[in-house]
């Protein structure tokens, strides 16, 4: 293998960052040829736009009103309008919307739609731009509005390309109905409709198709469709498959812990009660409503010793963002006293007191509140993706290629990623070592 390093390690740069750089100019110069030259007339009588005749407007909002759960008023559905996403109002500063603009969590809100499921995948996925980045086929915003995802078929087994149009429901004011991005961004809206052409032929349910698909399911299937990799289902005590396998409070916070430094998917939520049952249990939080655990740490010890000493943390996200409330109200939340008795604690975990979603807990609490967690074991070793800075215009891909290769070069990043890099597996394995918590599923 030695012999052979530098070599694969410089195929893994070019493959990466100077390959889709050179595409990426090439497809321009294309575009710009075909829609000033040959596409004038195209473009003149409405036949440029691409619009997909496989998903219609129809089909995807049949069922809205009427869903079991979470049902949108008809005469929401009958008043809006379909609006391309790159035309959509840009926040103030940028003069154009992007495909991506800095990928982060918080960047993400649910609309009306009942998806909290898909889009606490979404945020715990944008943990990690570069994956982001390669469920799109697309490496910038495009001027047809054709945009097409790669995503993982459980039922053929492979990944697929699904191709959308990029027209989207908004309401009067020009704001989504569904998911949407406060960055300037488009591709969550984006990649939820590619959830809601692609979700019947994963997972069919039924007659329901479209957006209604995507009302309620589980964040380990849109895990595994996002990666292709093995995601699992934490369950209670009282019904998990596992019953010689219970997790205690220190062997589920071990297994957060280092699954979190690992680059793994986790969401959770809380089922068995409501909130008009438990309103001091809860305290904030919504039953039966997917969050994303961002990150799980023990702070407070000296220099990272005394593994038996601090506080077990656990950081999570309302997919709801700063739209709606949802956020913890109990010990280290945003406001909470903890803050201010320990005050070292802000700056070890980086807490910020913002209305944005994002929120600490304690593990004791954690662990009484959320029944369900699940996970997914992502493969780490193919991390890298380029960065188009579309914000710099023509100059974008060569400052994404070079800030990549140096990325890639420096500090051994990219030997350390593709030869210690993490591969999903079959089974979870809880500390201490030997204790299976569950198998795989789809």
């Amino acid at each position: 293998m030695f012999p052979t390093l530098p070599f694969v390690l410089a195929w893994q740069s070019i493959r990466h960052y100077l390959l889709p750089t050179i595409y990426v100019f090439v497809a321009r110069f294309v575009g710009f040829f075909v829609s000033r030259a040959l596409c004038l007339a195209c473009k003149a009588c409405g036949c440029y736009e691409f619009v997909d005749k496989d998903f219609p407007k129809e089909k995807a909002l049949r069922g809205l009103a009427t869903a079991k759960r979470y049902p949108i008023p008809m005469s929401t559905l009958e008043a809006c309008q379909w609006k391309r996403a790159s035309e959509l109002k840009p926040p103030e500063g940028m003069k154009r919307m992007q495909l991506f603009n800095g990928i982060e969590p918080q960047d993400i809100a649910q609309g009306l739609l009942g998806d909290c499921w898909l889009l606490a995948s979404f945020a715990a996925l944008a943990e990690h731009p570069s994956a982001v980045r390669r469920l799109f086929v697309n490496h910038e915003i495009n001027d047809r509005g054709k945009y097409q995802v790669r995503l993982y078929n459980p039922v053929k087994g492979k990944f697929q390309i699904i191709t959308i149009d990029d027209y989207i429901p908004v309401d009067s004011n020009g704001t989504p109905l569904f998911a949407r991005a406060r960055g300037g961004e488009i591709w969550v809206c984006l990649l939820e409709k590619a959830f809601a052409k692609f979700w019947p032929e994963a997972y069919p349910e039924g007659d329901r198709v479209g957006y209604e698909s995507i009302m309620g399911n589980y964040m380990t299937r849109a895990f595994h469709v996002m990666t292709g990799d093995n995601a699992f289902w934490i369950l209670p005590d009282d019904i998990t498959p596992y019953p010689d396998q219970k997790l205690s409070k220190d062997e589920l916070f071990r297994l957060l812990e280092r699954e979190c430094a690992r680059g793994a998917l986790i969401s959770v939520w809380a089922s068995g009660f409501g909130d008009e049952l438990y309103p001091d249990k809860l305290q904030g939080l919504i039953a039966m409503h997917a969050y994303t655990v961002l990150d799980a740490q023990r702070a407070g010890t000296a220099m990272g010793l005394g593994l038996d000493k601090g506080y077990e943390m656990i950081k999570l996200r309302n997919p709801w963002g700063a739209y709606r409330d949802g956020e913890w109200k109990g010990d280290w939340s945003d406001g909470s006293s903890k803050w201010s008795e320990h005050p070292t604690m802000a700056s070890w975990l980086g807490h910020e007191d913002k209305n944005d979603g994002i929120f600490w807990m304690s593990m004791d609490d954690f662990y009484d509140i959320w029944n369900n967690t699940h996970m997914c074991d992502r493969t780490t070793k193919d991390d890298f993706c380029l960065d188009m800075h579309e914000e710099l215009g023509f100059c974008g891909p060569v400052a994404g290629c070079v800030g990549g290769c140096a990325s890639f070069w420096c500090l051994c990043r990219g030997a350390r990623t593709v030869y210690l890099g993490h591969a999903t597996r079959d089974r979870l394995e809880a500390p201490p070592a030997g204790l299976n918590c569950c198998a795989a599923v789809g």
